[in-house]
């Protein structure tokens, strides 16, 4: 009996099986691991980068709104007095710097400045602050009393 040899016909595989790329049915390889690793840690520093960004933009925007209710708190206390006219010039808060509830301790500096003329006062209240950057805050209004 002859032993005859079958060849294979190649255009019966699949496309992209033509044997250059061997595939080890029993797990990854080595490079397919570290490519995959490498999309992984790619990814990853581009999130923890995200991240970063986003928890100082909400810092900011928290800061930025205690500084303007500070102000606008102040605005509304000179509004309530009865006269304005012991407050003329430039002072600061004697409680500074101040928390979010206007209280001794925390990392806001509140000034203002009021400025007299024939008409109603102009005050200028600013709200300053610190965390990463230095920031402020600056309202101005006219009082007439």
């Amino acid at each position: 009996m002859a032993n005859f040899h079958t060849v294979e016909d190649p255009l019966s595989r699949p496309i992209g099986t033509a044997g250059i790329f061997k595939h080890n049915e029993d797990g990854f390889t080595l490079i397919e691991f570290l490519v995959a690793l490498f999309i992984f840690l790619l990814v990853a520093s581009g999130l923890s980068a995200m991240i970063v960004t986003t928890i100082h933009a909400n810092l900011h925007s928290r800061n930025g709104k205690i500084a303007t209710t500070l102000a606008q708190n102040k605005i509304e206390e000179f509004r309530n007095r009865a006269s304005l006219a012991e407050t003329t010039g430039y002072a600061s808060d004697p409680s500074n710097p101040l928390n979010e509830e206007a209280e001794s301790g925390g990392i806001f500096y509140r000034s203002w400045n009021i400025t007299t003329s024939t008409g109603p006062k102009i005050v200028e209240i600013k709200v300053t602050w610190t965390d990463y950057i230095s920031h402020e805050v600056t309202l101005v209004t006219m009082i007439t009393k």
